[in-house]
């Protein structure tokens, strides 16, 4: 009976921290740490203390599923150079300072535990950052980057950790680090794209909505736990699996089975994180009680996950601006590609030239010239300017993820509830400093034309037999994939589903 009653409660501050979140305009996860760090403090109330397993195997998985599965997959393929840039390098040189930082402000640690706490503390929340993006009304293209470093980069940091722990029991050379990461990269992959596609093909013949949202929970969890089991990344299985099911679902499951696992999952998702962020601030009294029980300094462990939230603050900064001067190069290598695009549009439609390949090579080199002039329009359109670089560069908030996984360090780490309290620091300072102060740009850094995160459609002239233009378009189904508009269109086999 009490565990029911504290569920019900749990539901019931959530929903009404949520509403008033909503009145007053903040995000509802920096709402549910600081209601949940004033909770703490109450007289009376229990010792908060999650099994971390519970955080990174039990509500991650469903998370980045329901976050991936809404990343347009063709937006996470073009801005894929910063996703990746943000999500390893970037996470490789922040493990790396935050390491030194932290074996020369505690010399007992050791550098192995020094790397792993670095590792800790150098990926960002995806949750939480695309929750204020939301509500700030973020450009679609800077959503896109903020979500894909999210989701990708808690895969590098998690083999950087585990790298760094095996390093205190042994020697741990730098090849093998890269080469498990290759390894955990690969079968991620596999395995994702394993679950996705049996997911859409298999969920459809349920022909049932409430039985396939009732299968859909468990998605998650089938590529979370063999990728796991193989010594690969879960977190990356995950996402893939998402990515294929959010890109390929709308055109091959019915649309009322859509609509009633969009409508559960917003649900699920908005519990669990919600939950999980005010579980991190209730957690905060018991942290600086087993702080000072263990005979360790609050203050010290205070003074130094500030100095390590402003090392990362300054490092991400650093790393933004030589990332925003590359994309504007590619937008202006894209412009520049433009002309040549037309003209080989002019030539596919040259009657002298299609009679030359079959139906089927047509339609092939028009879904190709279709992508990349959708890739032009892209890039060019959506170019960033120093507005969104500043954007992009605050929003690397940390969160709940990062308390679980220094939960998760062995309990023979030295200093070790002082090293846990030093990553609370770090997460919840940047959560709420940088949470609260992200504002939107001024001015648009790019153009969306939908509120759904849509393009301005590429468009390719029809040519004799067809009755409409070639267009590439993204909004009611996320596909992005080429289709002729009109009822009398006549459509490709291949294109129809």
């Amino acid at each position: 009976m009490e565990l029911i009653i504290i569920a019900v409660a749990a539901v019931v501050a959530i929903v009404a921290v949520a509403a008033i979140s909503e009145r007053i305009a903040v995000a509802a996860p920096l709402s549910m740490v600081v209601v949940g760090i004033a909770l703490s403090f109450l007289p009376g109330l229990p010792k908060i203390q999650v099994d971390p397993e519970w955080i990174l195997a039990g509500a991650l998985p469903p998370l980045l599923y329901a976050t991936a599965v809404h990343v347009p997959a063709h937006d996470f393929r073009r801005d894929f150079k910063a996703i990746a840039g943000l999500a390893v390098p970037l996470v490789v040189l922040t493990t790396v300072c935050c390491g030194l930082l932290f074996h020369a402000l505690l010399p007992g640690l050791g550098l192995a535990f020094a790397f792993a706490l670095g590792a800790v503390v150098s990926p960002t929340d995806a949750v939480a950052a695309t929750s204020v993006g939301r509500r700030l009304g973020l450009p679609s293209r800077l959503l896109t980057i903020i979500e894909g470093e999210g989701l990708v980069n808690d895969a590098s940091s998690l083999v950087l950790l585990g790298s760094a722990v095996a390093a205190t029991t042994g020697t741990v050379h730098l090849w093998k680090v890269g080469l498990d990461f290759l390894y955990a990269v690969a079968v991620a992959i596999v395995v994702g794209l394993v679950v996705g596609y049996a997911n859409i093909r298999i969920r459809p013949l349920l022909k049932d909505p409430v039985l396939s949202t009732a299968a859909s929970f468990v998605i998650p969890f089938l590529a979370w736990v063999p990728a796991e089991e193989l010594d690969a990344s879960g977190v990356l299985a995950v996402v893939v699996a998402g990515l294929v099911t959010g890109h390929l679902s709308p055109g091959v499951m019915p649309a009322r089975d859509r609509l009633a696992e969009t409508v559960n999952w917003e649900t699920v998702a908005f519990l669990l994180e919600s939950g999980i962020f005010l579980l991190m601030g209730l957690e905060l009294k018991t942290l600086l009680d087993a702080d000072a029980a263990a005979g360790l300094s609050v203050g010290q462990a205070v003074g130094i996950g500030l100095a390590a939230a402003a090392l990362t603050l300054a490092l991400r900064i650093m790393f933004i601006g030589p990332l925003v001067s590359v994309l504007r190069r590619d937008a202006g290598r894209a412009a520049a590609a433009r002309p040549e695009l037309e003209k080989i549009h002019s030539q596919v439609t040259d009657p002298e030239v299609r009679h030359r390949f079959s139906a089927r090579r047509m339609e092939n080199i028009a879904l190709r010239l279709a992508r990349a002039m959708g890739d032009v329009d892209f890039l060019v359109s959506e170019s960033f300017g120093w507005r969104g670089g500043v954007v992009l560069a605050w929003s690397g908030m940390r969160g709940v993820i990062t308390v679980a996984a220094a939960q998760s360090l062995p309990d023979d780490t030295p200093f070790r509830p002082q090293v846990v309290l030093i990553a609370f620091v770090v997460a919840g300072t940047t959560l709420l400093a940088q949470g609260l102060t992200l504002t939107a740009p001024s001015t648009p850094t790019c153009s969306p034309t939908w509120r759904c995160r849509a393009r301005p459609c590429s468009t390719i002239p029809a040519w004799p037999g067809r009755t409409g233009a070639l267009t590439t378009a993204r909004c009611s189904t996320g596909s992005g994939r080429p289709h002729w508009p009109g009822p009398a269109s006549p459509r490709p086999p291949s294109l129809t589903r």
